[in-house]
């Protein structure tokens, strides 16, 4: 990190990053009392109390798991001296969120568990562990529901409620999610809700999108894959830039036309993604992808 700082004075993720990248995020500052209502610290004591006894007395090759984790989101992925050179050496600045690593429904499940067989010996004291947890869960559902900000899903209802549904689904997926082996099978369930799109992408094959009025498909790019990470994340970047740079509100008014041109740029960007290695790294700029195309054609 320091030769990096030194030798590379123009590297976005400097020291001075770190603090505003990790202050930014709610998995970040949510953890760690910052911004946080009464019902998140409460959650927030039960976390750390859990994390320092298996720092103490870990025992289950769980429980050392998640020591581990700990130790190393501290060391590494926490700690400003260190995080340059890990989104340096991943290509990326998404160090903060090894927090939701340590912190998932899974290990904190294994963290509260932590808790309740400390105090074994007082039964009161877990009773009352699990009463802060029930009306947690209480609390927190109907707060969602009714926008209030001890819900724990309100960010999400409420936007929920603006936005206009795109759903990308890739040929890998399919059966998984749907139970379906044909996308046209699939399509009628995946559209009667509010979506406005259903993107299927097919690897080499291109793309398709389904809309109420139809469909439009766009064929792909043949190339030599060196590796498809961040190919999905790619493509639908690249289609969503679309969006935005023509400024759509309405995905109903896009024509079939429009549809066409944004599927195969989003094509053209996750091939020539997987042409590189790495992921963020290996995304073009706009004139690297212009050019690119343009040799293509």
């Amino acid at each position: 990190s320091a030769l990096i700082n030194v030798f590379m004075p123009d590297y976005l993720y400097d020291y001075a990053y770190y603090f505003n990248n990790h202050q930014n995020y709610d998995m970040v500052k949510d953890y760690f009392f910052i911004y946080s209502h009464f019902f998140d610290n409460l959650l927030n004591v039960l976390r750390w109390t859990g994390i320092i006894l298996l720092i103490i007395r870990a025992a289950t090759a769980e429980q050392k798991m998640i020591r581990t984790l700990f130790l190393m989101m501290a060391v590494l992925f926490l700690n400003p001296l260190a995080t340059t050179a890990v989104a340096y050496l991943i290509a990326s600045n998404v160090f903060y969120r090894t927090v939701e690593v340590l912190f998932n429904p899974f290990t904190e499940m294994l963290i509260i568990l932590a808790v309740l067989q400390q105090f074994q010996a007082w039964k009161w004291a877990q009773k009352t562990v699990l009463t802060v947890l029930c009306v947690e869960i209480v609390v927190g559902q109907a707060g969602s529901w009714l926008n209030s900000d001890f819900g724990l899903y309100t960010f999400y209802i409420e936007g929920g409620k603006t936005v206009n549904p795109i759903e990308k689904i890739s040929d890998e997926e399919l059966e998984f999610i749907t139970g379906k082996t044909d996308i046209k099978d699939a399509v009628p369930d995946l559209l009667s809700g509010r979506a406005k799109y259903v993107i299927y992408t097919k690897g080499a094959d291109g793309a398709e999108i389904y809309t109420k009025d139809g469909v439009v498909e766009a064929p792909g790019y043949s190339i030599d894959v060196r590796d498809t990470t961040g190919a999905g994340d790619s493509f639908i970047g690249a289609f969503l830039f679309c969006i935005l740079r023509d400024e759509i509100d309405d995905l109903d008014s896009v024509s079939k036309d429009k549809l066409y041109e944004y599927l195969d740029f989003a094509n053209a960007y996750a091939a020539n993604t997987s042409t590189k290695e790495g992921a963020l790294a290996a995304m073009a700029t706009m004139d690297e992808i212009q050019e690119w195309i343009k040799n293509r054609k």
